[in-house]
């Protein structure tokens, strides 16, 4: 028995050493990684594409409400009939009289022989509301979470529940031809990304820039330009691509005359809400390689690729894209978890 124990403590013995032994030969030696891995390749993207992912395109359409509001302030206005008409005082003839009809959007010179009946109080202003599509298209540049840039805008409206500011004591008013009016507008704008949570980023955005109207028959038409103050909330989809909601106010005016008429200056604020999207052009181009089944952004050799497209995100965690999404069906036919087969 003492035999077996001693040739047992022996043999425990000679595997410490030899394990102590080994441990301190492997502390010595130094492995050259170098030698085990190959260089990687400095990483070669598009300088195109790293400039033109620096701005974003934004598309949006709506509806636009406007607030018309005419000032009569120094001009003579009255009743001929049921009709309201501008007075423009005594004809050459000194016997008839001028009289300005549809005067709030083309102003027409009828000679008539009767003055127009005067009001009794001051009716203020004629105020209405009008309403239509809206259109906005617009290209930024963007730095940290500052954005320029410039954009294009349309709107068409037609003014409607035209009313005085006072009650005069008549009961109906015939106000015309009612103004009817498109604008093409250009601007410059400013923005600045203020918050963001949950993948929602809001933005603050002032607009400054000229306008194009037209349905105002006149003579001399004058505007003042567009101001516009925004609000856009974007949900980010990916880094390349957002939905965006854009609340906005519009601060405008006109001046315009015809035949000789007195200048009327109506104010054309405004209030829209438009819808759209915002699109970014990737600075990488997507994976076309045969077989690649990667998700993520990658590279093959010296050169970076998507794995998705720019519509989804582009490091996806586990189940964040849907099982039953599909992406480019109309190029592949493949959902887009399954890869790209190419002939190689």
């Amino acid at each position: 028995m003492k035999n077996y124990a001693v040739k047992y403590l022996a043999m425990t013995l000679l595997l410490v050493g030899a394990s102590i032994a080994e441990l301190f030969a492997q502390e010595q030696e130094v492995i050259d990684l170098d030698l085990v891995y190959a260089n990687r390749p400095e990483l070669k993207t598009s300088a195109i594409r790293r400039i033109l992912n620096k701005f974003s395109w934004t598309f949006t359409a709506g509806y636009e409400a406007t607030m018309y509001e005419a000032g009569l302030q120094g001009l003579e206005i009255g009743l001929y009939g049921n009709d309201l008409v501008l007075y423009g005082g005594l004809a050459e003839d000194q016997k008839n009289h001028i009289i300005y009809k549809d005067w709030l959007s083309n102003p027409q010179s009828v000679t008539v022989p009767d003055a127009p009946q005067s009001f009794e109080g001051d009716p203020g202003s004629v105020q209405g509301t009008a309403g239509g599509p809206v259109f906005n298209g617009s290209l930024a540049y963007h730095y940290k979470k500052f954005r320029v840039g410039v954009g294009l805008g349309y709107s068409s409206q037609k003014v409607k529940d035209l009313k005085f500011e006072n009650s005069i004591g008549v009961e109906s008013v015939n106000f015309g031809q009612t103004p009817s009016f498109s604008l093409f507008r250009y601007y410059f704008l400013a923005g600045y990304e203020f918050f963001d949570y949950g993948g929602f980023h809001y933005v603050v955005e002032a607009n400054l820039g000229g306008a194009s109207y037209s349905g105002f028959d006149s003579d001399s038409f004058e505007n003042s330009g567009v101001i516009e103050f925004a609000l856009p909330i974007e949900r980010e989809f990916s880094e390349y691509f957002r939905v965006v909601l854009r609340p906005a106010y519009q601060i405008k005016d006109a001046s315009y005359s015809n035949q000789g008429s007195p200048t009327i200056s109506p104010k054309l604020n405004a209030f829209n809400v438009t819808l759209g999207i915002n699109i970014r052009i990737p600075e990488i181009p997507r994976c076309k390689t045969y077989r690649c089944n990667t998700q993520v952004k990658h590279r093959h050799g010296d050169k970076a690729y998507r794995g998705q497209p720019v519509f989804y995100p582009q490091n996806p965690k586990m189940g964040q894209i849907p099982k039953g999404a599909h992406g480019w069906k109309w190029r592949t036919g493949k959902p887009i978890h399954a890869p790209v087969k190419r002939k190689p």
